[in-house]
């Protein structure tokens, strides 16, 4: 996983989410460093840690500490992009603020496997008792208010104090703090540091290479030719592809699809994009991997052994000295009378 250490995180984000994100970027990635600056102001370490996913519609942006507590915003939405990871590309990482200098914020950014994290986050999760509310100047402590979490949701949203915003908070901070400490040592296990461009570079293609598998997986799934002659497999391109991409984009992308006389089209009577590939090639490939994995199987133990048996067997049978079956046959009878 790459690291990019101290980087104008305004200027390293929008190069990351400029790879995946067709939509909503501008105003979700403020949103973003609106978030980040302010946890530059809260003297808390916890605050200045981010976990922030960008999706072809959009951003997201989540205060890590607060993901390790069920039902909040952080703990559902990191549950929501990784079940979503095979549908659409996920650009996940986590992002450590550190500083603001001439007005530009700065911090590590931290190339993360959603997978692997949710399952993290999902062996740690702990229950809010309580909610923190921070009023319009969060440095003053003595003006934010701590209250239960069953009182909150009572009172939420039109009979709270007036807060900027709040955090859920869990008694057992002992988990919570080592919860953290563990997502922190897998960041920091053996990551690979680079510059932004070198890791920008990596995204287009990996997001080729997603949509390339998801529509050759869902050609695999059909089990005849579906367009009306019944000569070609079809399956339509997703609307940020058919939308968005320009026409060297679906070039380099159909190069990513193992089909020789695969081609995009809009077929008659229908609007969206497909991509049609000849059922002979689409056949001839499942024939050659079923081949393939034919192969590739190891016979059973109990195949092994019958095989052994006979082959014994046979070579006992044929052999000069040894008596053949008739013989054998007789002898017993002979003995019999």
């Amino acid at each position: 996983m790459d690291i990019i250490k101290n980087v104008d995180l305004r200027e390293a984000l929008m190069d990351i989410a400029k790879q995946n994100t067709l939509y909503n970027l501008e105003n979700d990635l403020q949103v973003s460093l609106e978030l980040m600056e302010r946890a530059l102001k809260i003297d808390n370490a916890l605050e200045k840690d981010f976990i922030w996913v960008s999706y072809p519609s959009g951003i997201d942006c989540y205060v890590e500490h607060e993901a390790f507590l069920f039902d909040t915003r952080g703990y559902n939405g990191i549950l929501y992009h990784c079940e979503g990871a095979e549908r659409e590309p996920k650009l996940a990482y986590t992002v450590e603020v550190t500083a603001k200098k001439d007005g530009s914020i700065f911090g590590n950014i931290f190339e993360m496997d959603i997978k692997k994290y949710t399952e993290h986050l999902k062996s740690h999760v702990l229950r809010p008792n309580t909610v923190r509310l921070y009023t319009q100047d969060v440095r003053d402590t003595s003006k934010q208010i701590v209250m239960p979490l069953d009182e909150f949701n009572k009172r939420y949203p039109f009979d709270l104090p007036k807060a900027v915003f709040w955090r859920y908070k869990t008694a057992d901070q002992t988990s919570l703090h080592h919860a953290i400490n563990k997502s922190w040592d897998m960041r920091w296990d053996s990551p690979k540091s680079c510059r932004i461009w070198e890791h920008t570079n990596k995204l287009g293609d990996r997001r080729l290479e997603f949509h390339a598998n998801k529509m050759v997986k869902e050609i695999n799934r059909l089990k005849e030719p579906n367009t009306h002659d019944k000569q070609n497999f079809a399956v339509s391109l997703d609307a940020c592809i058919a939308n968005n991409f320009m026409p060297e984009q679906l070039s380099r992308l159909l190069d990513k699809i193992p089909y020789k006389n695969a081609a995009f089209a809009v077929q008659k009577g229908q609007s969206s994009m497909k991509l049609v590939v000849p059922k002979n090639e689409v056949l001839q490939l499942r024939q050659q991997r079923d081949d393939k994995s034919k192969k590739s199987e190891k016979p059973s133990v109990l195949a092994t052994l019958d095989a052994n048996e006979k082959k014994s067997n046979s070579q006992f049978s044929t052999g000069k000295d040894s008596p053949n079956k008739d013989v054998l046959t007789k002898n017993k009878k002979g003995m019999e009378l």
